[in-house]
C-alpha cells in the first residue's frame, strides 16, 4: 500500500515550484502517449502552444492511468496490467522575438497499483464494459509479451520509480497562430524502467491555433518522430511515429476555459498480430484551465480511449501546474 505515498512525493513539486506567468501557454496543455509499449519507443508529443518570454518559466505536470491490454488466447500472447504514473517538470526560456528553448525531465513508474477500484466503478458509471478487467485479480502487476514467430518472450517487471528519459528542444513560434518544435530525448532512464526508451530519439512538431469568437479558439497539430530499433524487441519495432491532434478550447470565465482534444497516434510496433501493439490509438482528452489570483496556471483534465484493442490507456488522470 505504498504506492499512495509515492503518487503524493511525486506530485509534491507542483505545490512547492514558484508561480508562473499566465501568458506562457496559449491553449491547452501539452499530450504525450502514457502507455509504456508506446513512450518506450517514441519521443513524439504535442507541446502546448508557448509566448516565448525572456525568463525561464517553470511547469509542472502529472498523470496516473489505468492500463489492460489482454490477448492470452493464442500462442501469441500480450499482457499490460498495470497503473502508470509520470510526472513531468518542465523548463522553458525564450531565446530571441520568436524562438525559445526547452528541457524537460521527470520520474516514471508501473507497478500493481491501488485503484483498480475506482477505474472500475468509473466505466461503471459510463456504462463501458471490460471482459479483459473482469478476467484479471484487482491490483495485480503483469506485462509481457510472448510471439514464438519472432522468437521474442519478454517481460518487464514493475518499477515504483525511476527516471525518465531527457527531453531537449527548440521552438519557433512566427505568429500567434503557429509553432514549430524540434525535440531529442536521451536515454536517461534505465532499461528496466517501463518508459526507458534504450536510445536517442527525435521529433518535429507543428502545432496550429484559430481564433473562433472572443471566446473560443480551434487548435490542431501533427508530430513525426523517429527512434531506432533497439533491445530485445527490435524485430518488431517500428522506427517512424506520428501523432495528429485537434481540439477546442472554450473560455468560460476571465480565469476558466474548458477544451476537448482527440488524439490519434500511430503503432509502435509491427508484425506482431495483435491490435494492441499495432494499431493506432484513439483518445479523447477533456479538461479545464484555471488562473489563480497567484499567478499560476492550473489545468485538470481526463483521458479516455475511445476504441478497444489497441494501444490507448483506459483511463488516465492529469493535474498540472505552470503554463
Amino acid at each position: 500500500m505504498r504506492a499512495p505515498f509515492v503518487l503524493l512525493a511525486a506530485l509534491a513539486p507542483m505545490l512547492l515550484m514558484p508561480p508562473a506567468g499566465l501568458g506562457a501557454q496559449v491553449g491547452v496543455p501539452s499530450n504525450e502517449p502514457l502507455n509504456a509499449a508506446v513512450a518506450a519507443r517514441s519521443g513524439i508529443f504535442a507541446p502546448a502552444i508557448l509566448v516565448p518570454e525572456r525568463r525561464w518559466t517553470l511547469a509542472v505536470r502529472g498523470e496516473y492511468g489505468s492500463a489492460i491490454e489482454r490477448n492470452v488466447h493464442t500462442a501469441t500472447r500480450y499482457l499490460l496490467d498495470a497503473e502508470l504514473l509520470r510526472v513531468q517538470l518542465t523548463a522553458v526560456r525564450g531565446v530571441g522575438h520568436h524562438t525559445f528553448v526547452l528541457a524537460q525531465a521527470g520520474v516514471t513508474g508501473a507497478w500493481a497499483g491501488f485503484a483498480d477500484g475506482f477505474f472500475d466503478g468509473y466505466h461503471q458509471v459510463i456504462g463501458f464494459v471490460m471482459p479483459e478487467r473482469d478476467a484479471r485479480p484487482r491490483d495485480e502487476y503483469a506485462y509481457g509479451l510472448h510471439l514464438p514467430e519472432q522468437n521474442i518472450a519478454w517481460s518487464q517487471p514493475a518499477r515504483t520509480l525511476a527516471l525518465g528519459d531527457v527531453r531537449l528542444g527548440a521552438g519557433w513560434r512566427p505568429s500567434e497562430s503557429a509553432q514549430t518544435v524540434v525535440s531529442v530525448t536521451l536515454p536517461t532512464a534505465s532499461r528496466a524502467a517501463p518508459f526507458g526508451r534504450g536510445t536517442v530519439t527525435a521529433s518535429v512538431a507543428q502545432s496550429l491555433r484559430a481564433r473562433l469568437g472572443t471566446r473560443a479558439a480551434l487548435e490542431g497539430g501533427a508530430t513525426v518522430g523517429f527512434a531506432p530499433r533497439t533491445g530485445p524487441l527490435r524485430p518488431i519495432q517500428r522506427q517512424w511515429t506520428a501523432l495528429g491532434s485537434l481540439g477546442v478550447e472554450v473560455q468560460v470565465t476571465r480565469r476558466l476555459a474548458g477544451y476537448t482534444t482527440l488524439l490519434v497516434h500511430s503503432a509502435a510496433y509491427d508484425h506482431t498480430g495483435l491490435s494492441e501493439l499495432d494499431g493506432s490509438a484513439w483518445i479523447a482528452d477533456v479538461g479545464v484551465l484555471l488562473g489563480t489570483p497567484g499567478r499560476r496556471r492550473w489545468h485538470v483534465a481526463i483521458a479516455e480511449d475511445l476504441r478497444r484493442n489497441d494501444a490507448g490507456l483506459d483511463l488516465v488522470l492529469k493535474v498540472g501546474t505552470g503554463f
